[in-house]
């Protein structure tokens, strides 16, 4: 039994230190907004220890974002994906945040926002004026008249922008110059509804790989640089990057042709015509 209980506390450990490394650090694209511009959020992981380590977890929410108090429905996949971070190397999630889609912020004036990667967080504080505006989701009651909620809609200038279902419909409504947060509250026991709430979906926009040691991002698209020297003879060195994709977090080779042509057009030679990671 004490066996058992030792080896039990070893599995703790370990799997704690396998979460617990690193330093996370969320930032803005600007610290003062206007109203309706988006807002950029980055959260990045960075391993400033001495040694690599591995954290796991949902592959769209290891890293997630609190926006004051807001409630997202976050889009998280149930696999068990793995981060390996070599030393030095940081991930960067970064989100996109419209006003027009999530009717944010929701608050005048100062803003706060959270970044977490279990167990780190970290937190910003940023200036912007109160949007009023986003997605409602309505249940929709068969007993009512759809002029009812025609009317309805007008009311709280909303226009339906999707709707689902059959024996139980939902439909989605875009709403300006209204709060949703105040009319979910305002109409949540409103006889003519099944039931109201946001609409507020959100998903990381892209996950971005850096390394430290080096100081070079992970390409995001095709570059062909300057060869050096220019001019050359007998030689020259051509540089080139080839965007990253990644498949299961492994990156996937793809196919690249680096071909010289002369003045006129016409086609001398073929470098390369293979494929690289």
């Amino acid at each position: 039994m004490k066996i058992i209980l030792k080896i039990f506390i070893v599995y703790l450990l370990v799997t704690y230190s396998s979460f617990g490394q690193g330093i996370l650090k969320v930032t803005t694209d600007k610290e003062n907004y206007s109203y309706g511009d988006t807002i950029v959020v980055k959260v990045t992981r960075t391993n400033n220890t001495n040694a690599p380590f591995t954290i796991y977890g949902s592959s769209t929410c290891i890293a997630t974002i609190k926006f004051n108090d807001v409630r997202f429905q976050s889009l998280c996949t149930a696999d068990q994906a793995e981060f390996n971070f070599s030393v030095g190397m940081s991930i960067t999630w970064v989100w996109i945040l419209d006003p027009y889609e999530l009717g944010i912020p929701d608050l005048e004036g100062q803003q706060k926002i959270v970044g977490l990667s279990y167990p780190l967080r970290d937190s910003i504080y940023i200036n912007a004026p109160k949007y009023r505006g986003g997605i409602v989701a309505v249940g929709i009651k068969d007993s009512v008249p759809e002029s009812v909620y025609k009317s309805l809609r007008d009311s709280i200038n909303a226009t339906v922008i999707d709707r689902w279902g059959s024996a139980r419909i939902v439909e989605y409504w875009r709403i300006t110059n209204k709060s949703i947060d105040s009319l979910v509250e305002r109409y949540s026991k409103d006889y003519r509804l099944e039931w109201i709430a946001t609409h507020r979906r959100l998903q990381f926009s892209k996950q971005i790989v850096t390394s430290i040691d080096d100081n070079i991002d992970i390409p995001l698209e095709y570059v062909l640089y300057q060869n050096y020297p220019n001019p050359f003879n007998p030689s020259t060195t051509i540089k080139y990057t080839i965007p990253y994709v990644e498949s299961r977090h492994a990156s996937i080779l793809q196919r690249v042709t680096l071909k010289v042509y002369d003045i006129l057009g016409r086609e001398i030679a073929t470098l390369v015509d293979d494929y690289q990671p």
